[in-house]
């Protein structure tokens, strides 16, 4: 098969691999695939190999800085800033690294396809197959394999690790660390994820950070903080949570404003909100109930408003300073087998009144020289049940 042969040959392959996809990510990455397949399949005769120095400009393989139009560039590779018109202090070492830039100042593209659409943007970094392969915005970093790959205009992200961040597209002030971090985040901003597939599913919402495998796996809410592997993996639109330990509050999908500290604590919380869970496994039994607070207690399914602290049965006393020999008033406190507080149930004012008969009578009786009176006789007669 000669040369002519073997070129026509590709693109009747690329338009079966066109037919065949099935949704409109598929066709653009299968576009951007052909265009850059293009550009490696094209003849050999329309190609001039470059090695020298111009005007302060490095460059070394076909096409590689071609128009030399700008100062300070590195171009190492074929087609590397081969559409550099005047951008400045750009470094390009791959095949199509940087291939577009015209304008653009200041980045650093290493491998194959690198911020090959780049045109305008600046002080990007983009290390790896693909990494930041349609940005056309700044102050971007990129280190892994398609890395930051759909990102367009959006700036000031950072994405390290293979496709982290790869369907941002106008997104500002995000950052990614480890494999496919954030990937499905396409406008959402000043969002931090940390570990495999961490805040994997986030698309527009903000303010979330995540720290562990699969945190914030299915988020899409805003404002949370989830630290540990599993923690708050399954949140979906819960704002305002913060979790920390392993599969803490692993099952929200809904509630907000709650805090986890411990692991699986609030495990099995799904839509209560205002909760607060200290101590590993605190809270776990709590699911749709709100404003608990528990305190290396597990709960109670369904409970709303309750404070539980401890475990009955694992804890045999209590001591809390700043009660004893501190005047208060109200009503008398009793505790039953369960650990519950509350008050008795006669009044404390009925209580009160008849402990005060009492007392004078016991008083009067206790007093008295002579020997019982009608008096005294009536008062050892009077029945105890007066005493509640």
């Amino acid at each position: 098969m000669n040369r002519s042969t073997s070129h026509l040959s590709a693109p009747r392959g690329l338009r079966n691999l066109i037919i065949c996809t099935r949704s409109k990510r598929d066709l653009l990455f299968v576009t951007v695939a052909l265009s850059f397949l293009l550009f490696v399949l094209a003849p050999q005769a329309r190609a001039a190999c470059r090695d020298g120095c111009f005007n302060s400009d490095t460059f070394l393989g076909d096409d590689a800085l071609s128009l030399n139009g700008g100062i300070y560039n590195t171009a190492i590779g074929r087609g590397a800033l081969f559409s550099d018109i005047d951008g400045q202090d750009n470094t390009a070492l791959g095949d199509g690294a940087l291939y577009k830039n015209t304008r653009g100042s200041g980045n650093t593209a290493t491998g194959s396809g690198a911020l090959l659409n780049n045109t305008t943007g600046a002080a990007n970094t983009a290390t790896g197959y693909f990494a930041l392969l349609n940005n056309t915005g700044s102050n971007n970093t990129a280190i892994g394999s398609q890395a930051l790959y759909h990102n367009t205009i959006g700036a000031d992200n950072s994405a390290t690790g293979n496709s982290a961040l790869l369907t941002n597209t106008t997104g500002d002030n995000n950052t990614a660390d480890g494999s496919q971090a954030l990937f499905s985040n396409q406008t959402g901003g000043y969002n931090t994820g940390h570990g495999f597939k961490a805040l994997y599913s986030n698309i527009s919402a903000n303010y979330n950070t995540a720290t562990g495998a699969l945190a914030l796996l299915n988020n899409t809410g805003a404002q949370n903080t989830a630290t540990g592997t599993f923690a708050l993996q399954t949140n979906a639109t819960g704002q305002n949570n913060t979790a920390t330990g392993l599969q803490a509050l692993f099952n929200n999908t809904g509630g907000s404003s709650n805090t986890a500290d411990g692991i699986n604590a609030l495990l099995k919380n799904t839509s209560g909100s205002n909760n607060i869970a200290l101590g590993v496994s605190a809270g776990s039994n709590l699911t749709t109930g709100s404003n608990n607070i528990d305190i290396g207690a597990p709960g109670v399914a369904g409970e709303a408003a309750k404070i539980r602290i401890g475990k009955q049965g694992t804890q045999n006393g209590t001591f809390i300073a700043g009660i004893y020999n501190v005047a208060v008033t109200g009503s008398p406190v009793v505790v039953n087998s369960s650990g519950k507080l509350g008050i008795g149930g006669t009044s404390s004012r009925a209580l009160r009144k008849r402990s005060n008969q009492w007392t004078k009578r016991v008083k009067r009786f206790s007093c008295s020289n002579r020997s019982p009176s009608a008096t005294s006789t009536t008062l050892i007669r009077m029945p105890f049940r007066s005493l509640g």
